[in-house]
């Protein structure tokens, strides 16, 4: 993983999302603990917050719109939550 961000061509990271399985059959607090768990994982080893600031604003909205996404639009999700 180190080595794959340090020549430049990739950025990986890593983010255990176990904690996720706790919310067991609330798919609302799963999805949510996973999201952010990889947002403070590519913060940490990427040393970039782009990902976090996202979810803390603007996303929060979009992912609390999308409930079962393949039964929405994603084009009108980003609509309705002011996203361009």
């Amino acid at each position: 993983m180190h080595e794959l961000s340090q020549e430049g061509k990739y950025a990986c990271s890593y983010a255990n999302i176990e904690a996720a399985q706790a919310a067991r059959g609330n798919a609302e607090r799963g999805v949510e603990t996973i999201c952010s768990s990889v947002a403070s994982q590519v913060d940490l080893y990427l040393k970039q917050n782009m990902l976090a600031t996202w979810l803390y604003s603007t996303g929060t909205k979009v992912a609390l719109m999308c409930g079962d996404v393949s039964t929405h639009n994603f084009d009108e999700m980003m609509l309705k939550a002011n996203v361009s």
